[in-house]
């Protein structure tokens, strides 16, 4: 049984004319001019689009000219997406932006301060100290520090603060010079455990 083909229907497009004429014209088949297709095109926006090539070279906080380092922790580039991304949604003066650049400045100066330490740590032979764990293992030991820091009874009996202020004697420095990070004894460095 042979198959019938299918006429193609023909149609028509129906524009209003523009002229004073209150009539409707009819326009060829299958033609619509330009000028109507690009007025009933809906309008697209592009939409948001980000890649870590966004990231500026400094901290986005107006008060802080830090220069952005180039490997960033996940978390970090996570937070410059939210805010380029708010930005690109609300205004550059919007609040959600400003605490944006608020909590990257901060994490900024975070990865500031461990690169800084680790270097110093480098430096002082322990190349491959743990510096993210320290403040855990410091923190067990709170409740000693805290006594021996307040209570003079116990900071005079503890055998490692009298061997300090030995060592500090004999290297010529002191308390305060130590507190400021100024002219630390060698034998102080060299005592030094991380952790």
């Amino acid at each position: 049984m042979p198959i019938k083909k299918k006429h193609a229907v023909k149609s028509t497009i129906i524009i209003p004319s523009t002229g004073k004429n209150k009539t409707n014209t009819v326009a060829k088949p299958g033609f619509t001019p330009v000028s109507k297709v690009e007025a009933s095109a809906p309008k697209t926006s592009p939409g948001f689009h980000w890649t870590e090539l966004d990231i500026p070279f400094e901290c986005p906080s107006s008060d802080c000219s830090h220069v952005v380092p180039p490997d960033l922790s996940p978390s970090l580039t996570g937070l410059f997406r939210q805010w380029s991304k708010a930005i690109y949604e609300q205004d550059r003066t919007a609040p959600e932006v400003l605490k944006l650049e608020t909590r990257i400045c901060v994490q900024l100066g975070v990865v500031r301060m461990l690169n800084r330490a680790y270097r110093f740590a480098k430096e002082q032979g322990y190349p491959d100290a743990d510096l993210v764990a320290l403040p855990e293992r410091i923190l067990r030991w709170e409740k000693d520090i805290l006594l021996l820091v307040s209570d003079t009874h116990h900071r005079n009996s503890c055998f490692v603060w009298e061997n300090l202020l030995d060592e500090l004697k004999s290297a010529k420095s002191s308390l305060v010079a130590l507190e400021k990070g100024k002219s630390i004894p060698s034998e102080v460095i060299e005592h030094m455990r991380p952790g």
